[in-house]
Formats: structure tokens, sequence, C-alpha cells
């Protein structure tokens, strides 16, 4: 099926490898106008589900950033994939993927085999090597001896400007323009908690050895949300809308025991301990919404493992698409904590915190410190900037961290207040009462992150079928909602008499916002409806010679092929209609056929 697939998205040019004539480059593709219009529905279908319906805040920042950024998120030292190199050809392969490819097809009746493909993913450099050695794997291409695995770190990397100084990558993810502008952002809000923040973006990957089409792209669209939780918070005011929900759960715990998934609801997910917080398990009973009004059928959520989550991330579950190239991950969500703004807060000394107003003043135990700056300039000379940083940062420790800190007790107390003067400590106050009305606090951030690409691949397989046992006669059964066109305008011939009328309701159609497709060529009409169901058009009015008699014309719809008779003043409407409520009662098209005669 999936040959089939392929050759209806070449011929159509729904989307197609780069740059082709100079050769192509592997993980970069073109979107046709057929692709390029189902993509656009479908973000456009993403932002009124979770945007529009959900009050979120919209960003759009810049894909170059600079080093710092990354640096302090932990992109530039963790960012990695592991690859090993063929000795003989110079070809690299990402490992997990060249383990998990050599166990599928050479060893995948061993249960113990098809546990290492599990885990692959999640696999430590010494796994890796020990995995090598033990099944003897060897270079796909040439059969040749692999290198030891290595890091290798994903993101493009270039400079700003003509002065090599400034370096900067491609962002890997949209999530540290929000997470920079966290502040201002909390300011648009009235400085309430929970925020939620979503932005819609390209990302760059530089990836080892893509395949599997768009499945695994170095440039790539990603539509990102970071739910930012009030302090001590991990619910979700929606949540009740959520709590019944079924869905289909690969834990972490499972995984391990090599058992399958399960099915349960969200709430008792939450009330046993399997899904962190109601945060996240809102947000995937969300994405499982979204992916069904997409067409995408065969979903799962999978937990990642401890090793394999990202460095920033305390839970993640996936949701994975079944397709033909097995369990795919097109969501990703996290539980982020405080990781990247206290990141970003250290790096800076910019505090991307937020305040909770205390109902009544609370206690508090906090460290007065005087600094002399005069007796420390004397005492320490070139090093008295160091003590003075180090003497502040203490001085905003509280209670009982303050006191421990102050005899010493503390682990990584920095190396500053470790100096001496000749034999004597420098003097450090005690701790002393206060009270405070407030506390500032790093807000938890939950987040879902959506590859586009990989739910538009997943929708258009998902929706391809072919009728009867006809492989010549290919359909897309997309969901109107994401659908190229919504109508496509006929005319049985190209008659004088015909085209004058196709063209008025052409019209008029265009004018009540339906995007329609006209196709006035002299193929006949066979081929023509069979044309636009292998793109996925839901609808198809065509004229005949009875339109020139009573004024009326057929009404054709794609999965079913059945056709109505409809008065060519009504039809603009009726499909516009169709169009905007498919899954309501009253305006359908079982309605429609009890309205209009059938042809």
């Amino acid at each position: 099926m999936r040959e089939s697939f392929d050759t209806v998205m070449k011929r159509r040019f729904v989307f197609m490898q780069s740059f082709l004539i100079h050769g192509g480059v592997s993980g970069l593709f073109d979107y046709g106008p057929i692709g390029c219009s189902i993509k656009n529905n479908i973000v456009d279908a993403w932002r009124k589900f979770f945007v529009v319906s959900d009050g979120m805040l919209e960003v759009a920042c810049p894909s170059i950033t600079p080093h710092r950024v990354l640096e302090a998120s932990g992109h530039v030292k963790r960012f990695t994939d592991l690859m090993v190199r063929d000795e003989t050809s110079g070809e690299c392969f990402r490992a997990d993927k060249l383990i998990e490819e050599f166990c599928d097809v050479d060893l995948m009746k061993d249960a113990k085999h098809s546990n290492e493909t599990r885990r692959a993913g999640s696999m430590t450099i010494e796994q890796v090597e020990d995995a090598i050695s033990t099944f003897n794997i060897t270079s796909l291409s040439t059969g040749a001896k692999l290198s030891k695995p290595l890091p290798f770190n994903l993101m493009f990397k270039s400079t700003i400007g003509p002065s090599s100084g400034s370096s900067v990558f491609l962002r890997p993810e949209t999530a540290q323009g929000i997470f920079t502008n966290f502040k201002r952002l909390l300011e648009f809000n009235g400085g309430k908690l929970p925020m939620t923040i979503a932005q819609i973006g390209k990302s760059f990957r530089n990836e080892i050895a893509p395949k599997q089409g768009l499945l695994r792209q170095r440039e790539f669209e990603m539509a990102e949300i970071e739910h930012f939780l009030a302090n001590g918070e991990t619910g979700h005011v929606e949540f009740c809308k959520m709590a019944d929900v079924e869905v289909c759960l690969f834990s972490r715990t499972a995984q391990e025991r090599g058992e399958a998934e399960s099915w349960t609801t969200l709430g008792q997910a939450v009330e046993d301990g399997i899904i962190v917080n109601q945060a996240l398990a809102y947000f995937l009973g969300k994405t499982q919404k979204f992916l069904r009004q997409c067409g995408i059928k065969a979903i799962r959520f999978r937990q990642h493992r401890a090793t394999e989550m990202a460095h920033y991330a305390q839970d993640c579950w996936d949701a994975e698409v079944l397709c033909s190239y097995g369990w795919v991950e097109v969501v990703g969500h996290a539980d982020r904590a405080c990781f990247d703004l206290q990141m970003h807060s250290e790096a800076t000394d910019v505090p991307l915190v937020a305040w909770e107003q205390h109902q009544e003043p609370r206690e508090r135990r906090v460290v007065q410190a005087t600094i002399d700056r005069a007796l420390i300039g004397k005492a320490f000379r070139a090093r008295s900037k160091l003590v003075v940083e180090a003497l502040e940062k203490f001085a905003e420790k509280e209670g009982e961290e303050a006191l421990a800190f102050q005899k010493g007790k503390e682990e990584g107390a920095p190396e500053a207040l470790k100096l001496r003067v000749e034999e004597e400590e420098l003097e450090i106050p005690a701790a002393c009462a206060g009270s405070e009305h407030g506390a500032f606090y790093y807000p938890r951030v939950v987040e879902p992150s959506f590859g586009l690409d990989r739910l538009f691949y997943c929708s258009l397989e998902h929706a391809f079928y072919v009728r009867g046992n006809d492989h010549e006669r290919t359909v897309l059964g997309l969901p109107v909602s994401i659908a190229p066109f919504q109508c496509c305008m006929l005319g049985l011939s190209s008659n004088d008499q015909l085209m004058p009328i196709v063209y008025e309701i052409h019209e008029e159609m265009r004018k009540m916002g339906v995007n329609c497709r006209l196709d006035d060529s002299a193929a006949n009409i066979g081929k023509r409806y069979a044309r636009m169901d292998e793109i996925g058009v839901p609808f198809a009015v065509t004229v005949d010679f009875q339109s020139c008699q009573d004024g009326t014309v057929t009404l054709r719809e794609r999965d079913s092929m059945e056709q109505v008779r409809v008065p060519k003043e009504e039809v603009p409407q009726l499909v516009r209609s169709l169009c905007e409520a498919r899954e309501s009662p009253d305006v359908s098209w079982a309605a429609a056929k009890e309205r209009y005669p059938s042809v």
C-alpha cells in the first residue's frame, strides 16, 4: 500500500524531496500546491482547536538563536545522538536506528532482539557498543566494521555578521523563545498564572542519516505549547472535560516488563499515579481529540523511560501513531518542571519568576548581611569582587538553609566564602526572623510539542485507500476540515451551453469563501472525479445538460460516490454548510440525501 501511496504523492506533487534536479538532499522536502494547502489547513485547525479554544497567547520568535541561549538551556552540551561510522566508506549512521533496523529485519523472531529494539533509543554509549559487538552489527551499506559510538550534536551552527566571534544556531525547538520572553508575557497577562503560550514555526536538526521521508527531516515545522502553572499547582481548570476520555497507555513499567499497552481513562491514570499530574493528562486528552479530528485512528501514548528522557524533562509521554513505518512519535508531552526558567535566570541574572501573594503575612527567617567592601577589598584585592558577589547571594538565603550555610554544612558553597584572611574567617551574621506578604517562585511548565510534518504525513497515510481491489482508483478520505479544496466545479463537457453555468457557480462559491477547484479540462467526467478523489476533495458539483433545462446540478460525495440534484442557486450555501458543520445531524450528507432527489 505504501508504494501506491508514494506514487500518488509524487505524481500529484503533494510532497517531494528537495533539489532533485541537483541530485536531492536527504532530510529536505518540498510541499507542492496540494500538500501546502493540506498542511496549512492542519495548522489553521490546530490554532482554532488549541489557541482559540483554550484562550492561549501566541508568539513568533526567530529561528536564529545565540550560542549563549542554547548553552544556558543545555542544548549545546546535551542535544546529541550517538553516531557510528563505516570504517571503510566513512558513511555515518545513527546508532540506535541502526540497531533497531538490524534487529527488526535480521533477528525479528528472537524475543531478546525484540527487547533490544525497544530500548535502543535509551542506550548509553557503553550499551550501544556492547549491542554492536554482541549481535555483530556491521554497516548496512558495505558490511564493513563500525567505529565506536560517539555523541553528535544535532544543531546547525553558524555565525552572525562578518565577524566569527558571534556564534549562533538554528533553533532545535521553538520553546526557548517563549522562555526568554517569559517576563514580558507574564506582564502582558497581568502577572497571572496559569498562562499558556503557543508558537508555530520552523525548527532544525542536523540528523545523522535521515530516512523515512517526512518523518525525519532536517528542517521541519513545529507547533509548541508552554503551559505555566501557578505555585504548587499541578491541575488544570478544564481537566473535568478530559477525565473520562479513554486512552491507550504504554507506561514505562509496562515497557520494562515486556507487557502490552493498556486502556484506561485519564482520570484513572492520574489517580493511579501513571500520569504524574492533571495538567499533563489534560493535554494528552486534548491531543488525542485533535489527532482524531485530523482523521488519525491508531493512537497510543508511550511514556519515556528514565534513560531516554530529554535533559529538561521530569516526565514525558509521546503520542504515537501507527503507520506503515510502525509506531511513530507525532506529539511529545513533557513536564519540564522549572528547568528552563531557572537555567536562563542563572545565566543572565534576570529573574524569570512569578509572584505569589500570601493571604496572610508569613514568618520568614532571613539573613541580614552588612558587607564591608573596604575590608574585603583590602583583604582580597583582585578577588574582592568574587567575595562580594558570593556574600550577596548568601544574603538571599532563607531560614534553615541560611543557618546551614553559615555553619558550613551546605555542600557546594561558593569558593569565595572559603577564603581566609590569615587564620580568621570572614564573619557571617546569623539568620533572624522577619515576615513576608508574598514570595517569588519559578513556575512549573507542561509542554505539548507537535511535529506538524509528521502529523501531516500520518493524516494522509491514514486517509489513503483504494476502491475495491483497483489500485488505480486511489482515494484520500481526508476530513473536510483539512482537505486541500472543499469542492470542485465540473462541466459534463466543455459545451458552450454548460461552461457559463460552471463559471457562474464557481464565482458564487468563491464569494462565499468556499475553497473550490475548477476543472475545465477535456477529460471524461469519470477521470476528473478520480483525479479529485485521489487528492481528497470531498464534494464535486457537475453541470450537465439537465442543468440547462431545470436549473439543477449534481452534488457528489467523495467516499460514498452518491449524488443528489440541487438547484444551482442553493448549491454554494449547501456545500459551505456541509464543510462547516460536517458532524452536525442537521447539516450532513445524510440530511442532504433526504432533502434532495438522488441521481
